[in-house]
């Protein structure tokens, strides 16, 4: 799709603070400008290309390597940035060799004949539900994405066009990165067309000039159109710009386990649970329902929340149980729209009806879309690991909890098997591996993480086993559950030294499970 001249992302007639939120404008701090200027700047004799230039920290990091390099030949930079304000500081820096160009750089047309031997980047932090439909879909043909990407992955992608064979990007970016599918398909997007491309997590929380919560993470990739990778490199970024690789070497015990398993994916299907567009409305307590006067039959009994759960398996007398003791576990599923359903309803603005776009989805727009069959959940926000928990018939959940619904051809046993092998210690180190950290530490599974999870398939996993787990977990004596899932299939695999090759899972998943938690208080 060719450069639309007149794309303009957005209009600035706006004061200093409405003009920061406006851009995502995190300006770079100078540990990390110096940090990431280390890693990229290998000569001082690269020409450099900043395609949103904001306060400049990266330049004048870059400009400094250089200096520090000794390098004889002028420094080259070009600087792009959509604020006259930026701008004008921009100027004001004074390096030599600097062209300053006010411009919405996503516009500016590549010179096949000036190429650039490094992008160096602080691309606004710009989520996609900030942007209006018409830009958003507009970048989306023209970059041919997926899902929802900030602005910073078209600012990137749109940077490639710039480089030069062998050149490299260095670039910070929002910490999505790590835990998003659009993160994880821009990376591998990146990983057709560079020889090396890593992403990395900070040393330390950033103090960015907006005073944002943002953790933040860099993305560096080298050898541009010289070769490719066929997957990233993942770890930490020093502040002496230096890279640590995160460790994710399995154990041969794990190994061994894995060859046994199968993924969740090849024995059921996994979605989105219900969407309804606004949980504080559509799912009720019993006080709301009484309240409210909406009868048992335009509700449907769901679960909405990972504490909702408390074992493997939910029954409706826990739901009701839940329900009374004042928890949203009531889903609104009206059969037609009568007074006191509307008078609930009314709860929702009439401007929000028009702004809420599963509201728009569907048709009337007060009835949730539910499906047919929700045999199990998967708690995809998780401190301890996942869950995977059996529905008594018809319990739905919402789009908090990922939908699983067995595939046909899936034994008893294999289904025994998916609730039972998460809990085990091997299940646990195996979330770890799949898994990403999240912000405070918790581990989150995307859907494909989900259909990633490898299920241990054992002939001891049955009813019995599973109840007697169940009850142990709503005890929350989730160390006694997995040492008993542990005895149930471990000693089939290792023998008398089963006992060795838990000592060593349980090594490997205290490693894993305290480096993410550390990660997460840390920001």
């Amino acid at each position: 799709m060719k450069i639309d001249d007149n794309f303009s992302v957005l209009e600035l007639d706006l004061g200093a603070a409405e003009r920061v939120r406006a851009l995502g404008a995190y300006y770079t701090p100078d540990a990390i400008a110096t940090a990431v200027a280390t890693w990229a700047v290998r000569t001082g004799s690269e020409n450099i290309l900043e395609p949103t230039a904001g306060g400049g920290a990266l330049l004048t990091a870059a400009h400094a390597r250089a200096r520090h390099l000794g390098h004889a030949l002028p420094w080259r930079a070009t600087a792009y940035d959509i604020d006259a304000h930026a701008i004008r500081n921009l100027n004001l820096l004074m390096l030599d060799g600097l062209i300053v160009q006010q411009a919405d750089f996503l516009t500016v047309h590549p010179n096949p004949h000036k190429k650039f031997d490094l992008v160096l980047a602080n691309p606004p932090f710009t989520r996609n539900h900030a942007l209006a439909d018409a830009q958003r879909d507009y970048l989306r043909k023209r970059f041919q994405t997926k899902g929802p990407a900030g602005l910073w992955v078209y600012i990137l992608l749109h940077s490639l066009a710039f480089l030069t064979v062998g050149g490299r990007l260095a670039s910070v970016v929002p910490r999505s990165i790590l835990f998003t599918n659009y993160g994880d398909s821009f990376l591998r997007r990146l990983c057709k067309c560079f020889g090396f491309v890593g992403v990395y997590e900070l040393a330390s929380k950033p103090s960015w000039s907006s005073h944002a919560e943002e953790a933040g993470a860099v993305v560096l990739a080298e050898d541009y159109l010289v070769s490719s990778c066929s997957s990233y490199e993942r770890g930490s970024l020093g502040n002496d710009g230096s890279t640590t690789v995160s460790s994710t070497a399995p154990s041969e015990a794990f190994e061994e386990i894995a060859k046994n398993c199968k993924s969740l994916g090849e024995i059921s299907s996994i979605s989105i649970g219900a969407v309804t567009g606004r949980n504080e409305v559509f799912l009720l307590s019993e006080h709301d329902r009484k309240k409210s006067g909406i009868p048992y039959d335009d509700l449907r009994p769901a679960v909405s929340r990972r504490r909702q759960i408390s074992g493997i398996t939910l029954s409706l007398e826990d739901l009701n149980q839940m329900a009374s003791d004042g928890q949203k576990t009531w889903l609104l599923y009206p059969r037609k729209l009568t007074r006191a359903v509307s008078n609930h309803l009314s709860k929702i603005p009439e401007s929000d009806r028009a702004k809420v776009v599963w509201f728009k989805k569907r048709s009337p727009w007060w009835k949730v879309q539910v499906a047919s069959r929700y045999d199990a959940v998967f708690t995809y926000m998780n401190d301890a690991g996942p869950r995977v928990v059996r529905l008594e018939p018809g319990i739905v959940c919402t789009n908090t909890l990922h939908k699983l619904e067995f595939k046909p051809s899936t034994s008893e046993q294999a289904k025994y098997s998916a609730l039972l092998s998460p809990i085990s210690t091997f299940g646990q180190v195996a979330a770890e591996k799949i898994g990403r950290a999240y912000s405070g530490g918790v581990l989150k599974f995307e859907l494909r993480e989900a259909r990633n999870l490898p299920i241990v398939i054992s002939p001891s996993f049955n009813e019995s086993l599973l109840s007697k787990v169940d009850g142990m977990l709503r005890n929350n004596d989730i160390v006694q559950a997995a040492q008993t899932v542990d005895e149930a299939f471990m000693p089939q695999l290792f023998g008398a030294s089963w006992r060795d090759a838990q000592r060593t899972l349980i090594y490997e998943l205290d490693t894993l499970r305290a480096a993410r938690r550390k990660k997460g208080k840390d920001r």
